[in-house]
């Protein structure tokens, strides 16, 4: 297992871990963040600048456009201030089960601590369940990754620095950006945009949903939002299936008593970028549960964004080397 300069790692072996959560229920429950924000709520930081991802977004669906539930995808833009950004870039995916989006605790507030490290951060509403399904949240995903690209001397970003978070679900998604960014059509040709690259130079996974495959595991609610309950999509969209020698750098943090999303989906993943080869960090944080956040006053789930912040620097995504 890899270890890195200056990270104070709690991390378990995988089999350890296995034996810890053997107990888990097998169709374990919904995430606290899935199914309980209202249509009516306001944006958490209204003053933020916010875009359409798509002038003309594909597979548009009728319903009311919600805070947590948009009729079309827009991305809220985090810039640190004047004279402090490092040229880092990180697109920010919040959870939700892809059926709401914790855009407050796991986004906003996610974009805020990495604005203080001098990382422009980028908050996407992304498309989710009951109107949208496989592939929209992932064209979404792609979308956000190509227009900070395209705008990267607008928001002072190095086009390659440009990575990923998600958290539960949202983690699922980085996951899938990660290990699928050359999939999935170009419904709005553009030379700007749909000339970039989606594949991020980086994705960071907190307590993430990944395997759709293993039913020991699975988290079905996100499953069955994502695919539609469409079995032959399960395969397709585990991404620790799809890990490859491309795949970019990945930091996995993961509570070791999460119910919610068991933590065997992240050491899926990460013995998947094991095998690969890919430049991996894996942080089960103990007795964590699930939807955390940044952790609160709880000083061993705090630990992980400057955990995240070595792990970065590490890997010259802060300040890299001319």
């Amino acid at each position: 297992m890899r270890t890195y300069p200056g990270v104070l790692v709690s991390t378990l072996l995988a089999a350890a871990c296995a034996l810890a959560i053997a107990a888990a229920p097998v169709n374990p429950p919904a995430p606290a963040d899935a199914g309980i924000y209202s249509d009516d709520a306001p944006r958490p930081d209204p003053g933020i600048p916010r875009i359409k991802l798509w002038s003309q977004t594909p597979h548009l669906a009728a319903g009311i456009d919600a805070e947590f539930d948009p009729t079309e995808p827009t991305t809220d833009i985090f810039l640190p201030l004047a004279g402090k950004s490092n040229g880092a870039a990180i697109v920010i995916f919040p959870g939700g089960a892809y059926l709401n989006l914790a855009t407050a605790k796991e986004g906003s507030a996610i974009a805020k601590t990495f604005n203080a490290h001098g990382i422009a951060a980028f908050v996407v509403r992304y498309r989710h369940a009951p109107r949208y399904h496989y592939p929209d949240p992932l064209l979404d995903a792609q979308r956000s990754i190509r227009i900070v690209r395209a705008n990267a001397a607008e928001y002072k970003v190095d086009p390659k620095r440009v990575g990923v978070i998600g958290f539960s679900a949202g983690g699922h998604l980085a996951a899938l950006a990660a290990t699928m960014y050359d999939d999935g059509p170009k419904h709005e040709p553009s030379q700007a945009i749909d000339s970039q690259s989606a594949r991020p130079d980086f994705a960071m996974l907190i307590y993430p949903v990944i395997s759709f495959v293993d039913e020991s595991f699975a988290h079905r609610l996100s499953r069955g939002a994502l695919t539609n309950n469409d079995p032959k999509l399960y395969s397709v969209l585990s991404p620790e299936l799809h890990v490859t020698k491309d795949t970019p750098p990945i930091f996995i943090v993961h509570g070791s008593g999460d119910t919610g999303v068991s933590p065997m989906n992240s050491i899926a993943m990460w013995e998947a970028c094991e095998k690969a080869n890919v430049p991996v960090g894996l942080h089960m944080l103990a007795g964590g549960p699930h939807g955390f956040g940044l952790g609160g006053d709880d000083p061993i789930l705090k630990s992980w964004p400057d955990m995240a912040f070595h792990w970065l620097d590490h890997n010259q995504m802060l300040n890299p080397k001319p």
